[in-house]
């Protein structure tokens, strides 16, 4: 379970001319929204494959990349020193071949050569050391063109035959594919600033989480580019440790690119959709009231224009503190403006910006009783796009 995040924010409330002061600030509680509940059990289920991006974490992607895994077995018998066997590489890239060798019984220390040749291509040569105490070891092959390879393993000959297992994942280096919904993408890229675009198709509208995972944990800067690539967020995000690898963006419905550039290593990508209708008001004059343990959903889409806005309102019966739970999904941070109904109470500093995640805002003192609007709205930039939702406690 994720904590509510704590900020510091105070908004400073001067009614009248009496100069009263009340404060809003946020404080820290264990809660999870319906869709935090949502978005914990996605990344339950795919911790292991978001720790690492190693070939054994690899290969957990079978069923997700099984066009991009290749897996072979052959046999150097007793006497003998050298075992072929062919495979079908389907793209360009690096493959990340994983191998281990042992005679039947146990685990063998043996030097072995591989040699990896497509009829018109130079051949590849690596050579490993397998122990008992290094039972595997991992190397890394270029694979400059698609077609089928004959793998040759060399070895010293021995008096017992040795059985030599291979398992890959194909690290594409093709500059556009397709990526589907919750399917990861294993990519490499040859040259420092080479751009990678990936097609995505979102079927209605909603918002998207993209996780990305660098080799030797760098940073990925992705964004996201419409039908005819065209940029929408030509600032980027970067995906690094601190935001979990992870970047928000709120989405029509239509086909879009992810863009991911300035990358020479391996990495994996993948992106998750999630419905995503908005309940919010679209001027003052049509504010949706929110009211106590209720959730109203909001959203403000990539493509909206700075001018565009969500409202709510809450009404207060009498006198008193009020607090609010807040539900973030952006790709930059969303503003919030408290204001009053009445005329009479001017409110300074009112502009709030809550962090990804949750966060409770609740007044440090009481609110006059009366009327209050929430809106909720993209900053100077049009890169911003978020959902979010918002409780009444």
């Amino acid at each position: 379970m994720r904590r509510i995040k704590q900020i510091a924010i105070v908004l400073a409330l001067v009614m009248g001319m009496n100069g009263q002061t009340i404060a809003i600030g946020a404080e820290e509680v264990n809660q999870n929204t319906q869709v935090e509940q949502e978005e914990n059990q996605d990344q339950t289920k795919e911790q292991t494959q978001q720790e690492n991006i190693t070939v054994p974490v690899g290969l957990q992607y079978g069923k997700e990349i099984s066009k991009e895994a290749v897996a072979f077995q052959t046999t150097i018998e007793a006497f003998q020193t050298t075992s072929e066997v062919s495979f079908k590489v389907p793209y360009i890239g690096q493959l990340q071949l994983k191998v281990s060798a042992n005679n039947g019984t146990e685990a063998v220390t043996q030097e072995i050569v591989l040699h990896l040749k497509q009829q018109t291509s130079q051949e590849e040569v690596k050579t490993i050391t397998l122990t008992p105490e290094q039972l595997t070891k991992t190397v890394m092959i270029p694979i400059k063109k698609a077609g089928n390879y004959t793998m040759t393993a060399e070895t010293a000959q021995t008096n017992l035959p040795i059985s030599i297992e291979g398992n890959a994942v194909l690290y594409r280096g093709d500059t556009e594919r397709t990526l589907s919904n919750r399917v990861s993408a294993c990519t490499y890229t040859t040259e420092a600033g080479k751009k990678v675009l990936y097609k995505i198709k979102i079927s209605k509208n909603g918002r998207i989480v993209i996780h990305g995972k660098v080799f030797e944990d760098k940073t990925m800067n992705v964004e996201i580019l419409n039908s005819k690539k065209v940029s929408l967020n030509p600032k980027k995000s970067t995906l690094s440790a601190s935001n979990e690898y992870s970047t928000y963006y709120a989405l029509k419905k239509g086909t879009y690119y992810i863009r991911v550039k300035d990358m020479n290593s391996c990495y994996r990508i993948r992106y998750r959709f999630y419905s995503y209708a908005s309940q919010a008001g679209t001027s003052k004059a049509k504010a949706v009231s929110l009211t106590k343990k209720k959730t109203k959903k909001g959203i403000l889409y990539l493509t909206d224009s700075t001018s565009k806005e969500n409202w709510f309102k809450v009404t207060l019966s009498k006198k008193q503190k009020l607090s609010m739970i807040i539900t973030s999904y952006n790709s930059e941070k969303l503003q919030y403006q408290l204001v009053s109904a009445n005329s009479k109470v001017t409110i300074r500093n009112s502009k709030f910006y809550p962090p990804n995640g949750v966060v409770r805002m609740k007044t440090g003192d009481t609110l006059p009783k009366g009327t209050y609007y929430i809106k909720v709205s993209k900053t100077t930039t049009k890169n911003a796009s978020g959902a979010y939702s918002i409780m009444i406690e």
